[in-house]
């Protein structure tokens, strides 16, 4: 019979440890599972930095299944259970409990195999710690804890052998080689390019090596992604008469050219293009989104 369940974890070093499976350890494979327990039917979203997810609703990169540029963040957990490891040495996990970082908890469902990703933080880690426990039908008494582990109970990654999803990128951005592309910087060479369009005019005292980190991540995205076309006329002129029907505009338009003095210039352009500025359909007041998501 076959291995359908199985606990591993991820390393300090960038290693694996085999924990346990169904086979050779059941009931510890059974007593654990209820802890990466998900919830189901959570409506999907397109990473968006700077939206706050409700309780019904998880990020992914992609929903695409099976996206090209999603594999590669997964692939390296998927060899190992493959047990073609490319290098990802798997190790005895008896001496490594300190250094464990993430425990995987994989299950086969059909011919898919899954995984489940439980970040573990220092604060999950017991060492000389004592606790007030219960050993047998004995009396209270204090129990000194070392080199054990606390479960937390929080999935933070989910892989259904389609689709990675989680909750907040902080806590899976280290776990997956090539996360921090889709919440990557532009670097200087890519803001000047950004800014050196024909749509702008950058005024002489404004140094772009001082824009702001939020800035620079939405120009990041808007380079990878290609959104803009700074060739089309049209286009501009759309952006430009939406900026000059909003009565709180604060950016400056002269012949043709958006005039960039300072960081609000550049944030202010940007709310443009990502329509964070609407009227109401009721009202037809003028409103800012704090964020903003591509209906499904």
């Amino acid at each position: 019979m076959s291995i359908s369940k199985r606990l591993f974890a991820l390393l300090e070093d960038g290693h694996f440890c085999f924990i346990f499976n169904d086979q050779t350890n059941p009931n510890e494979i059974k007593g654990i599972e209820s802890y990466f327990s998900t919830p189901t039917s959570l409506k999907k979203l397109n990473f968006n930095s700077e939206y706050n997810l409700a309780d019904n609703e998880e990020f992914v990169f992609s929903q695409t299944a099976n996206d090209s540029q999603i594999l590669p963040l997964v692939q390296k957990y998927i060899d190992v259970l493959a047990n073609t490891v490319n290098g990802h040495t798997v190790k005895d996990c008896s001496d490594s409990l300190a250094k464990i970082v993430c425990f995987c908890f994989s299950e086969k469902i059909g011919n898919i195999e899954t995984i489940k990703f439980s970040r573990v933080f220092k604060k999950y880690k017991l060492t000389n710690k004592k606790v007030l426990g219960i050993i047998g039908k004995g009396k209270p008494e204090v129990i000194e804890i070392n080199n054990q582990i606390e479960f937390s109970g929080i999935v933070d990654a989910y892989w259904d052998g389609k689709i990675l999803s989680f909750r907040k990128f902080n806590n899976i951005s280290s776990l997956f080689d090539g996360a921090h592309l889709f919440y990557r910087k532009a670097n200087e060479i890519e803001v000047k390019n950004f800014l050196t369009q024909s749509w702008f005019n950058l005024s002489q005292d404004y140094d772009v090596n001082t824009i702001h980190l939020r800035s620079s991540k939405k120009i990041a995205q808007l380079v990878d992604s290609k959104r803009i076309d700074f060739s089309n006329p049209q286009l501009f002129a759309q952006i430009t008469t939406n900026i000059n029907q909003f009565p709180s505009n604060k950016l400056n338009i002269q012949k043709g050219k958006i005039i960039i003095s300072n960081n609000e210039d550049i944030n202010e352009f940007l709310k443009y293009v990502e329509s964070k500025y609407y009227y109401s359909l009721i009202d037809g007041e003028p409103m800012e989104a704090l964020a903003t998501q591509k209906a499904q």
